[in-house]
């Protein structure tokens, strides 16, 4: 008798799991899931002739500027001297620098606004080189 009851009762519980599985989901949800999802704007093109598309420019205080680019130097032997920093006057070349990809948005694409993480890499990779050139870097 044990077998039998428990052989009916696999039997229901298969036949109501397939029933539940045949059961077609209300009409709305049906709706939201055939409804395509709108596809993000396309970026705006940057516009260069303003000045807050650039990280750096000549002539203007920016992120090439903004802190002292003096440096330690630390010769074979060991010992250290300042080695201040000077832009130069009149320089003969121009250095133009891509940044590397530093936008900590969670958005597809950076809104273009310098915060400190653009500013940082600058100062570390490029400003130094105003002691030979003038700096241009786009935002």
């Amino acid at each position: 008798m044990r077998v039998r009851l428990l052989l009916a009762a696999t039997l229901f519980g298969a036949c109501a799991a397939q029933g539940f599985a045949q059961t077609p989901p209300p009409a709305t949800a049906m709706t939201e899931a055939a409804t395509p999802a709108k596809p993000p704007e396309p970026p705006q093109p940057n516009d260069y002739a303003k000045p807050e598309t650039w990280l750096c420019r000549p002539r203007r205080i920016d992120a090439c500027t903004h802190t002292s680019l003096s440096a330690t130097a630390v010769s074979e032997d060991g010992s250290v001297r300042a080695e201040p920093f000077k832009a130069a006057a009149n320089p003969p070349v121009d250095c133009f620098y891509v940044y590397p990809t530093v936008s900590t948005q969670g958005t597809p694409n950076s809104d273009m606004q310098v915060t400190a993480a653009e500013q940082s890499v600058i100062t570390a990779q490029f400003a130094r080189f105003g002691s030979t050139c003038r700096l241009f870097a786009p935002m």
